[in-house]
Formats: structure tokens, sequence, C-alpha cells
């Protein structure tokens, strides 16, 4: 670093940039890592942890400013469920999460069933952003891809308005007959179609299309087809945590169910 410098400039460089070392030591010495999360732990922590989760704590009316608040506290504070709370957020963050049993003796059904209810209702908003992405996309792609963009755009709405449809009209009925139910042989198990994995295959497509075969000839082209592969990517990932959860959910409560007759 003193090629061409001072001494004086020389060493004021090294000054900064041990500062600079010292400063990201401590950084990253203070930060928490976690195989799964407890009650104690701050939302703040559970937030750098998975930065996706500011996404999710929406869908439990959670909003910022956490201060120093553990999650036992901001659960007792928003009357949620801490088993409830801490299944979605380890599911969500952790791959190799596998829930205890226990935490389904402890949890409130129907508070899970909300927050998937809840997603919904974000998805179908965030869904809206990208379409309109999409659209704008269209307009800038040559004529060969204009209409198949709009297209994949309308079928992605039909195909996550189908798979809502499905868990509302289909799945949650079943799962709140496995919650409610005092005769447990009398509840028949819905034929489960395989709208997950339709869902899953066309984000993949949509994907493909735009990375093999769109180019962008401008930085602003650029940075819109990176804003839609960003948005797509995330949305799927919070999508597959939704349907990881309901079938984790949903294979618990007919495992209980079973054990009742």
């Amino acid at each position: 670093f003193r090629v061409g410098l001072p001494k004086s400039s020389a060493f004021r460089i090294r000054v900064k940039l041990n500062t600079s070392g010292i400063r990201f030591m401590h950084y990253f010495c203070s930060m928490k890592f976690y195989t799964h999360f407890t009650e104690t732990i701050k939302l703040v922590d559970l937030v750098r942890t998975n930065y996706r989760l500011l996404d999710v704590l929406p869908r439990f009316g959670v909003g910022l400013g956490f201060q120093e608040r553990t999650i036992k506290q901001i659960c007792e504070e928003k009357k949620i469920s801490p088993a409830v709370f801490l299944l979605v957020c380890n599911v969500y963050t952790f791959d190799d999460y596998s829930p205890d049993e226990q935490v389904f003796n402890d949890i409130f059904a129907t508070e899970l069933l909300a927050f998937l209810s809840a997603s919904h209702r974000d998805y179908l908003r965030m869904q809206a952003g990208i379409f309109a992405k999409v659209v704008e996309l269209s307009e800038i792609s040559s004529d060969l891809y204009r209409k198949v963009m709009v297209d994949l755009g309308t079928r992605y709405q039909q195909l996550l308005q189908d798979h809502i449809d499905y868990e509302e009209q289909v799945e949650f009925p079943y799962i709140r007959e496995l919650i409610n139910t005092k005769s447990p042989q009398d509840v028949c198990r819905p034929q489960i179609e395989d709208q997950d994995r339709e869902l899953h295959v066309f984000f993949y497509d949509f994907q493909s299309l735009i990375l093999k075969y769109l180019t962008d000839d401008s930085m602003a082209t650029s940075r819109l087809y990176r804003d839609v592969l960003v948005s797509i990517a995330m949305f799927k990932m919070d999508t597959d945590k939704h349907i990881l959860l309901k079938d984790i959910f949903m294979t618990a409560m007919e495992r209980m169910t079973n054990l009742r007759l």
C-alpha cells in the first residue's frame, strides 16, 4: 500500500484497514447462530438470521420496531401462540428442521390455519406486483416473446388462484374436521390433487424462459429482468415453505386423529 504514497498516508490507510477489520471481527463474533429458534430469542436476532421472515411476520400482525423484545414477549403482546409462531419461523428458516411431536400437542390448530389463510391474502397482493412487472417486461420484449410473457403471467395468476382455492375449499376444511371431530372414523380424506407440484413446475419454466431466451439490451432492461427473476424466486421460496408447513400440519393432524381411533 505504500507505493507512490507518503509515509504518513500509508500509515493512515493501514490504520483505517485495521479499524475496519476490528469492526468486522466484532460484528462477526457478535452474530448468533441457531439450529432452531426458542422463545427467549430476540426478534431482531430472529430477523438477522433470516431476513425473509420480514414477509412472514406481518401475517401474525407483527411489524417493525422490535426494540429488545423476545419472541415470548411479542407473542404475549400480540396474543399469538408461541408454539405456532416458533413452528412457522423454524420451518421457514431451517431446511432440516423437524418439529417434535410435542409441538402439535401444544399448538393451537385454528391459529395455524389462520396464519396459512393470511399467507394466501399476502400471496394475492404479491402476485399482483409480479404480474405488473411481467406486463412491463412483455412491452419491451420482441414480438416473438411478447404474447408468451403475457400468457405466462395470466397462467401464473390462474395457477396461484387454483392453489389457494383448493387449500381453502378442500384441504383446510379437512384439517378442521380432523381437529373437531368426535368420530375420527367418519372423517374421509379428500383426494389430494397435485396443485403444489404444478405451481412449482410453472415457476421453473417461467424462470427458464427469461434466463435462456430474453436478452437485456440496456441497463434498464437488465434491471427489470433481474427484478422479475428475484421476485419470482423469492415468491417460490415462500410458497415452498408454505406448502411444506401445510403438509407437516396435515400429516400431524391425521396421525393424532388415528391415535384417537
